[in-house]
Order: structure tokens, then C-alpha cells, then sequence
């Protein structure tokens, strides 16, 4: 699968046309999933004995890390540095004046991984939209919304960002009053929680602007997701 990627002006760039590319990751793999794929690659070994296994290998690097050894593996390698000016030729630590840190590195693995990744451009725009809407009281969805309850939005890029008074999570009722999402709880490009706010039973469709871009740097012009499907208060 290729490393996806889009392109955005560069605002930092005085020269005509140019561009900074913005990755797109295919998903993300934490312990539980990569358990999942070991165990596919490899049935005989139980869910168990790969739990207790990453277990006892997280505390072993801790373990020794605290004790001043550098990892060197195929993934990633680490060193020490310590952050902070010393004051004479024989002055001691002091944690809050000094800060040690551990460095990562990439690993041999890594290094052969980055060399052979192969970037291909996507028209991410087009897929950039509210995908799902549920409700979580009632566990539906593109159905009903609950008053006082939390409502969970997925979709591509959606995360709430920047200052225009204009970012946020609506609810569109059938004569166009448009009402604030009464909280966020929760807020990432792929999902956002928001607390449905008071509203009178009815028509209502999901608005989320945002001036979030995908980088570091905030859309100069607020990104509108209205979701095209209608849900009953």
C-alpha cells in the first residue's frame, strides 16, 4: 500500500506555486491490533502469552532504561541527553534546573522501511466529509438525536481547529436556526464527541466547521461538513 499524501499551499513560502505535502496515514496500530496481527500470522500462539509477553518486555525497557543502558534495536535505537546549563566543573543535577531526556533514533528496520516507501498523491479533498453520525444514548445511527446526551461524528480531517467564531459542532433544525453543540468531548480528525445541546423535537442536520488543515498551520478560511442526512430530536 502506498503512503498517501496531499498537497496544501505553502503559506510560509514566498515563491510562486509552492506546496507542502501533508501525509495521510492508512490507520493506526496500537498493542490490541498488533496482538490481532501477530496472532494471524501465527495461530499457535495464544492472545495471552503475547500480552504477557509485550508485559514483561515493556518493563524490562523501562527497567533498563532507568538504569542507564541505550536500546539498540531493529526498530529504534535511544540515547541520553541532559537539557540545561551547569554552573562549574562539579556541579550535581537538580531536577527543575536540568532535564534529562531519552532520545529516539530510528533502528536499522526503520531506516530500510523509510527507503522504501513509496508516496503517492491523493485527491484527499474529495473524501474529506462527515461520514457517520450516532447517537449515544440510543445507540442508532443516522437516526436520533438525544437531548443532553453525546453524539460521536466520524469522518476524514474533521477536527475542530482554530479561532473563526464560526468553528464548531451545529445542529441545523428545519427553519435554519443553527444551535452550538452544548460541549466537546472529544476531538480528532476521525471523531468527535459533542454533548447535544436543548433542542426542540424536529428535523435537524450536523454542521462542523473547522479550520483544521492537517499540518501545523490553520486554514485561513473555515471548512464546512454539513452531513446530508437529516436526524430526529
Amino acid at each position: 500500500m502506498p503512503l498517501n499524501y496531499f498537497l496544501v499551499k505553502n503559506e510560509l513560502s514566498d515563491k510562486p506555486g509552492s506546496h507542502r505535502a501533508i501525509t495521510r496515514s492508512a490507520g493506526t496500530i496500537d498493542q490490541s491490533r498488533l496482538i490481532d496481527l501477530i496472532m494471524e500470522h501465527n495461530s499457535s500462539i495464544t492472545r495471552g502469552d503475547i500480552t504477557s509477553l509485550f508485559t514483561i518486555m515493556n518493563e524490562i525497557v523501562a527497567r533498563e532504561l532507568l538504569n542507564g543502558y541505550s536500546l539498540n534495536l531493529p526498530l529504534v535505537n535511544t540515547s541520553f541527553s541532559i537539557k540545561g546549563q551547569f554552573f562549574g566543573s562539579l556541579a550535581t543535577y537538580e531536577k527543575g534546573k536540568q532535564k534529562a531526556k531519552i532520545k529516539i533514533t530510528k533502528g536499522v528496520l526503520l531506516r530500510k522501511i523509510e527507503e522504501n516507501l513509496k508516496p503517492e498523491i491523493t485527491d484527499l479533498e474529495r473524501s474529506k466529509k462527515i461520514k457517520e453520525v450516532k447517537d449515544s444514548f440510543s445507540d442508532t445511527i443516522d437516526s436520533i438525536l438525544t437531548v443532553g446526551d453525546d453524539v460521536e461524528i466520524k469522518g476524514l480531517q474533521l477536527k475542530l481547529a482554530g479561532d473563526d467564531p464560526a468553528c464548531g459542532v451545529w445542529f441545523i433544525g428545519a427553519n435554519g436556526i443553527e444551535t452550538p453543540a452544548a460541549r466537546i468531548i472529544d476531538n480528532k480528525p476521525s471523531r468527535i464527541l459533542a454533548r447535544i445541546p436543548s433542542l426542540t423535537p424536529g428535523k435537524y442536520r450536523v454542521k462542523v466547521v473547522t479550520q483544521f488543515s492537517g499540518g501545523g498551520e490553520f486554514l485561513k478560511t473555515p471548512r464546512v461538513f454539513l452531513y446530508e442526512k437529516q436526524l430526529t430530536v
